[in-house]
């Protein structure tokens, strides 16, 4: 049985009055119902083939129906008795949509009531049945309503309170992030002077160095160690080759110029 039931198949007589209590019985409440009238003998010789065919016809359409009722009011043990036959029992039992009957009084029960899905009493207790059934749906639905009402205001709420508190974090932690930085920033500026001062004095240093060691290999300091520099035609010589027999020297040392001629050179 659907949850909702709205569209209604009905198996009764257009004329009978426990089709119209049903009818009334429904009008009276809040809700939409889609009847369609399936219109069957519920009587006499013909009742068990006339309420089969109107089955039948039922279940060629079942997609446009939620639920069937099989509806008659009150009568004979006689007037009844159709709906304990084998045949019409078998279709009720076996309907592929849920059967609700209210065949009769309250005293009257029949083989179809035993076999249907739900059996009430009377034509106007199967429409009070649905009723009822749709004011419990609404009532869920009013209740699920409020629970997601609840439930999406303590969501927002929790969120806010997240949100909130990484916020505080978020500030908390750039304030300490600031901090350090500013913190570093003064340490570094302490440490820049001296930096900046034993940078010089290595460089100072590597001057240094670099004069003692230039120094040490100048030519004017190589000549006071005794050495010459012996030049013909204003180049220096640097092979004995280079020389020949009486060409002029100029020889210097390290407080003067020494001329003079070659008189021989001895290559080795």
């Amino acid at each position: 049985m659907p949850v909702v039931v709205q569209r209604v198949a009905v198996v009764s007589s257009a004329n009978a009055a426990g089709y119209q209590d049903f009818r009334k019985e429904l009008a009276k409440s809040p809700y939409r119902f889609e009847v369609t009238l399936f219109d069957a003998f519920m009587q006499g010789a013909a009742a068990e083939e006339s309420i089969v065919t109107a089955l039948c016809a039922v279940a060629e359409r079942m997609d446009e129906f939620d639920a069937v009722v099989l509806i008659r009011g009150g009568g004979s043990a006689s007037d009844l008795n159709c709906f304990n036959a084998y045949r019409l029992c078998a279709h009720v039992a076996q309907f592929p949509l849920p059967i609700l009957t209210g065949i009769g009084h309250d005293k009257d029960t029949s083989v179809a009531d035993m076999v249907a899905h739900t059996a009430l009493k009377t034509p106007t207790a199967v429409a009070g049945w649905l009723v009822e059934r749709m004011t419990q749906t609404e009532g869920w639905l009013d209740y699920a309503a409020l629970q997601l009402h609840d439930a999406t205001k303590a969501a927002m709420h929790a969120s806010e309170v997240r949100l909130e508190r990484l916020t505080g974090d978020l500030r908390q932690m750039s304030g300490d992030l600031l901090t350090r930085q500013r913190l570093r920033a003064e340490h570094l500026s302490a440490l820049l002077p001296e930096a900046v001062r034993n940078f010089l004095a290595r460089q100072a240093t590597r001057l240094d160095n670099a004069a003692e060691l230039i120094a040490g290999r100048s030519p004017e300091r190589i000549l006071r160690l005794g050495f010459a520099v012996v030049r013909t035609g204003g180049k220096a010589v640097v092979s004995a080759r280079g020389v020949r027999k009486g060409d002029a020297l100029e020889i210097e040392v390290a407080d003067g110029t020494i001329l003079g001629t070659a008189q021989s050179t001895e290559p080795k």
